[in-house]
């Protein structure tokens, strides 16, 4: 009888082991703690800790949150150095609010983030995804139902529905409608007219579907009044050249004394105009000072 206790005993000190591994892997791992929440909507939690809702059937950004807890991880080690408290902080096309909730976490009780994401799906989660966090009700973090472009008007946002990210102002018809596409009327303002900050660092991050050169043509007196200033956009020339060409494009940000950055492996170095040219499509940095890493 005694060794049968034994045996017992030994199996429940193993079990409990087993128990305390999961719970700790449970806990460590980002991806994992992912709940459904009900309405193709999901509560995860990132690998800094962070909440964020986001759209099950979304397979970009929501499954890699859903899976891994980071996005676009080189871009957010770049960003963790970059951003501090009391900086302000522009996510413009905000999605269900990675960046938004990074820069929040980073900014702090003294600083400003200002988030504008026209999609009505992605920007109802970057609402919860603010909110659950706490940075919308402290005035952390404020939103922006509207896009962002170069004048103040309206216009037709086109988007698949159920994705959270790839909608554009600026797809054709012929686009809509062999990509069936849904579309809405929505606000477009331009970022000078936005009350933000401009007497502290500030950070702007752009994700516009090649729409970055006529939000920053609408920026205008914010890239002037603003000298500690960092800007991240997505460079992907084919996009952009249905704006204006890659040349005048180049030439119009280092017009304000921007030099140009890129992540080199583990490093952010600094790269020539001639360089950016040769690359189909990647992440720029833009800064007036040396923000190499």
């Amino acid at each position: 009888m005694n060794d049968q206790f034994a045996v017992l005993e030994r199996r429940i000190s193993a079990l409990s082991r087993q128990l305390v591994r999961l719970s700790t892997f449970v806990e460590t791992s980002p991806g994992v703690r992912s709940i459904y929440v009900g309405e193709n909507t999901v509560l995860t939690v990132l690998a800094d800790g962070r909440k964020m809702y986001v759209d099950s059937r979304d397979i970009s950004i929501s499954s890699r949150l859903m899976s891994r807890g980071i996005w676009e991880a080189a871009n957010t080690r770049e960003i963790r150095r970059l951003v501090g408290p009391g900086h302000c902080a522009i996510d413009i096309g905000a999605n269900c609010g990675y960046f938004s909730v990074l820069f929040s976490s980073l900014v702090g009780a003294e600083g400003r983030v200002f988030a504008f994401e026209p999609n009505p799906l992605a920007y109802s989660l970057l609402v919860r995804s603010l909110e659950v966090n706490g940075f919308l009700q402290s005035g952390i973090a404020r939103t922006f139902s509207c896009a962002l472009g170069d004048q103040s008007d309206t216009g037709r946002l086109a988007f698949k529905e159920g994705n959270t990210g790839g909608g554009s102002l600026y797809f054709t018809d012929s686009t809509i409608l062999r990509d069936n596409l849904a579309s809405i009327e929505v606000e477009i303002r331009r970022l000078d007219e936005v009350p933000i900050p401009r007497d502290r660092p500030t950070f702007i991050k752009i994700d516009a579907e090649g729409a970055e050169f006529l939000i920053l043509k609408g920026a205008l007196r914010t890239l002037e009044d603003i000298d500690d200033v960092v800007i991240l956009l997505e460079f992907f020339p084919l996009m952009i050249e249905k704006h204006s060409p890659i040349d005048g494009y180049l030439d119009f940000l280092a017009s304000f004394g921007f030099s140009f950055f890129r992540v080199n492996g583990q490093q952010l170095t600094m790269v020539s105009k001639a360089e950016l040219l040769n690359v189909p499509n990647t992440y720029v940095f833009l800064a007036r000072r040396d923000i190499s890493s």
